[in-house]
Parts: structure tokens; C-alpha cells; sequence
């Protein structure tokens, strides 16, 4: 199988890996500490909340345009305006 392929593939698993007594292993990746880890689980933790708070604050901004274009809509079709639809 090893004599059908190009001789000129590359791979980037070629660049992490090494001969070990004549045997290709990839070299172990940096590894994290305990506090490291615990320190990106509250940063990601952190992150969501804030974005979490930041789509809520959209939705309510919506919600109040959307009722505020509601009301709007319902006085001008009381009024016999006929409300957006029917502004020409």
C-alpha cells in the first residue's frame, strides 16, 4: 500500500510526529494543569453569560419595538387611518 502512494503527500500529521525506535509517534501535545483548566472553564463560563445577557438585551429591545409599533398600528386603525397598509 505504501509503494502506491505519492512520494510527495505531505501531511501535517508528519510534522508532529517522530521516530522512536524506529516506529512514527506524534509527540504528545502540551498538556494543561489543574488550575489552567479551571481558569479557561471560567473564562468560557464568564464569556457565555456575557453573551447570554447581551442577546437577552436585544430580545427585550425587540419586544419593545415590537409593541410599540403594535400599539401604533392599533391607534391608527381606530382612528380609521388604516395603518401602515393603507398610508398612501
Amino acid at each position: 500500500q505504501a509503494a502506491t502512494r505519492n512520494p510527495d503527500e505531505f501531511y501535517f500529521g508528519m510534522v508532529n510526529a517522530r521516530l522512536r525506535d524506529g516506529v512514527h509517534r506524534s509527540v504528545d501535545k502540551k498538556r494543561f494543569s489543574e488550575a489552567q483548566l479551571e481558569l479557561m472553564k471560567t473564562q468560557d463560563a464568564a464569556y457565555i453569560n456575557s453573551k447570554l445577557q447581551s442577546e437577552r438585551h436585544k430580545l427585550e429591545r425587540l419586544r419593545a419595538s415590537a409593541y410599540l409599533r403594535g400599539t401604533a398600528l392599533e391607534r391608527d386603525t381606530a382612528a380609521g387611518g388604516g395603518g401602515a397598509a393603507g398610508a398612501s
